[in-house]
């Protein structure tokens, strides 16, 4: 990143992907061109869109660059030093077109071009003052983020909450909005069987505090159901969906609320075989979510089917809210939403 301020003194950031490319291929995809890397050759993503990504997620997390009432003005660009540009380069294809618009890309001969792409933005200097508000600031997201989350999230049919959810859902929404206002650490646990309704219960209660303008994060142990709600919010708000062991070294209450779902998949550490080394010593996963979140909603069906290492149960929740100060609230779901809310057919399958 390359920091200063343009003649108008206003604060500029250039985010610069650099690259050590020395030829490409076509590659199917929209995103992808194809290049040597690694020791073979790889599908990868062009090096603008790369680093668009980058500038789009900063402007939505990054209250430097959209926050009033002096934002920083964020650009882009990637520069391949090694790379000289063939006839016909798939680097500059008409597939690429607007992206290389928004975000130009330079080669080894573009020297003179990045030149005239960086020092407007910079002529003025300072920037080591512009890019210390960079590096002090603290990543949450922005409005616009959050307006983005909620719109999808509520215009998704399967998302409708029914009787009984609705009305758990409101009384939880105002616990949750109690807890983040008057800023004492609050539990809320819902409990109740599978078709209960409880994930989108969830979803709907992420939807609406991230309208709200709070910062919430959807929180799962389940990788595949993570993914599945990633995919369907897309690049841009992924970050807001994350796991259990995501929040070992998070700040207190950096987070407004927690939405954990599928609570008896909590573990008692964060360390796995992957990361043995990644909790703190001594300190249980609930700990941390507790720690991370003003309030965190805890959803659960106690007599789910629990994979080892998988300790949770609304009693151990209690517990560590009450061990950690905790105002706790709990609420129960009865109703059956699955089979036409058969309770016979339910206690059949059962």
């Amino acid at each position: 990143m390359v920091t200063g301020r343009d003649a108008a003194r206003r604060g500029n950031a250039i985010v610069i992907e650099l690259k050590q490319w020395e030829a490409c291929k076509p590659a199917e995809g929209d995103n992808e061109v194809v290049t040597f890397l690694g020791g073979s050759e790889r599908e990868v993503l062009h090096p603008s869109v790369q680093v668009g990504q980058y500038k789009t997620y900063l402007e939505d997390y990054h209250p430097a660059f959209y926050d009033d009432p002096d934002p920083l003005v964020l650009e882009a660009c990637s520069y391949l030093h090694n790379y000289t540009f063939a006839p016909d380069d798939v680097l500059l294809s008409t597939k690429f077109s607007e992206t290389l618009r928004a975000f130009p890309v330079f080669s080894a001969d573009d020297v003179p071009a990045l030149a005239d792409f960086l020092v407007p933005r910079v002529e003025r200097g300072n920037g080591i003052e512009v890019l210390d508000r960079v590096l002090n600031g603290k990543y949450r997201p922005s409005k616009k983020l959050m307006e983005h989350v909620a719109a999808v999230i509520g215009g998704e049919r399967e998302f409708t909450l029914l009787d009984e959810q609705l009305v758990v859902f409101d009384k939880v929404l105002s616990s949750v909005a109690g807890g983040i206002h008057d800023r004492r650490k609050r539990v809320v646990l819902i409990k109740g069987g599978p078709g209960t309704g409880k994930s989108v219960i969830a979803v709907n209660l992420m939807a609406d505090l991230m309208r709200k303008g709070y910062n919430a994060h959807y929180v799962t142990g389940s990788r595949a159901f993570t993914q599945t709600l990633q995919k369907a919010i897309g690049s841009r708000g992924a970050g807001q969906f994350k796991y259990f062991n995501s929040y070992v070294d998070v700040p207190r209450d950096e987070i407004d609320a927690l939405i954990c779902d599928e609570a008896h998949r909590l573990r008692e550490s964060s360390n796995d075989r992957f990361h043995p080394r990644k909790s703190k010593a001594g300190v249980a996963q609930i700990d941390e979510l507790l720690n991370a979140g003003r309030v965190c909603v805890f959803f659960i069906d106690d007599d789910q089917v629990v994979r080892p290492g998988e300790i949770g149960s609304a009693s151990y929740i209690r517990e560590a809210a009450e061990r950690a100060g905790c105002d706790l609230s709990e609420y129960e779901l009865e109703i059956q939403f699955r089979c036409g809310g058969s309770d016979a057919f339910v206690k059949w399958i059962g």
